[in-house]
């Protein structure tokens, strides 16, 4: 199977997971509404939306989709199946169940209906009474051959991730997609490097959350970034663009995957999230740059080099046990 599928998701992408409440220490979600949210996206044009049968905000964003009135055809959605058992149990029957549940909330269950994407939320790794790598791409491989699910892919894998479901020479459909933690900082990683090169050997497309990580309090309280905020604070002086903007683009244009990433991002200002469509000019194509801004290729490599000075350690935000990279 190769990623070709993929290529036509939209790269502009609407995060539920960053809208979420949490209870102290990021333990676990509270209950969510952002209905407000998704409904002013989908008025600036968003279509493409990032979600979790974990997130607590998943029903209000049902509804907020299903009140837009956005033809079927127009929208794409992004679902990752739990798979980590010390959340919730996730055996095969669960996660199938889950996804059949999504399809049926949308009222997408008949008539050929189906989900856009459907990633594995976290590697189980078989760790207690999780299914291993290999069973879990499996329920989506199932999904795949059953029509209920176009793209499939993972989140927040690792090299060894990786290794584990490669091993098996009875896999079916190869990763079309793969979502993890990106800022300039982690650009650097020699984990994130080997990931990316392993993902550009396959034709596997990145998906990037955490963008923004570096100029909000989620990051700024874990490790300081000095070089990289006075960089983009001049950079944002001489472009016009807030250092969010910044960011954005840079994680828009990056290649070193081999293809254009998806990014992932959010807001609950309605005229910011019109920005972001304006700005990111979400397309469909892999070598189509309409709509993004003309930013010097020199701007990126400040900010990089600015990054690359202060350096990579204790610049990942989401650092939940189940998450190990």
């Amino acid at each position: 199977m190769t990623p070709s599928a993929a290529l036509a998701l939209p790269r502009l992408c609407f995060g539920l997971g960053s809208l979420m409440a949490w209870a102290p220490g990021h333990t676990h979600p509270l209950p969510t509404d952002s209905y407000a949210q998704v409904a002013a996206a989908l008025a600036a044009g968003f279509r493409h939306f990032d979600c979790g049968d974990l997130y607590t905000n998943l029903p209000s964003a049902i509804r907020a989709i299903r009140d837009a009135g956005v033809p079927r055809d127009q929208l794409c959605l992004s679902l990752k199946l739990n798979t980590y058992g010390a959340l919730k149990p996730a055996r095969r029957d669960d996660m199938v169940a889950s996804a059949k549940k999504v399809l049926r909330e949308f009222g997408w269950d008949k008539h050929d209906g189906y989900l856009d994407v459907a990633l594995l939320h976290f590697p189980p790794r078989a760790k207690g009474d999780n299914l291993s790598n290999r069973e879990a791409w499996a329920v989506l491989e199932e999904l795949k051959d059953e029509g209920l699910v176009r793209v499939i892919g993972v989140s927040n894998w690792t090299i060894d991730d990786y290794e584990s479901q490669f091993a098996h020479n009875d896999i079916k459909h190869l990763p079309q997609v793969s979502e993890y933690e990106l800022n300039p900082h982690l650009l650097f990683d020699p984990k994130f490097k080997a990931r990316a090169a392993f993902e550009r050997e396959h034709g596997i497309v990145p998906k990037y959350y955490g963008i923004l990580t570096p100029v909000t309090d989620r990051l700024a309280k874990r490790s300081a970034s000095p070089h990289l905020l006075a960089t983009l604070d001049e950079l944002s002086i001489e472009t016009g663009l807030t250092p969010h903007e910044i960011l954005l683009l840079w994680a828009s244009q990056l290649d070193i995957s081999g293809t254009s990433p998806i990014i992932t991002t959010s807001t609950s200002n309605a005229e910011r999230a019109k920005r972001l469509v304006q700005l990111l000019g979400d397309t469909n194509q892999d070598d189509d740059d309409s709509g993004k801004s003309g930013l010097d290729k020199s701007v990126y490599e400040r900010l990089e080099h600015a990054a690359g000075q202060d350096g990579y350690e204790g610049k990942t935000f989401y650092l939940h046990p189940h998450m190990n990279k």
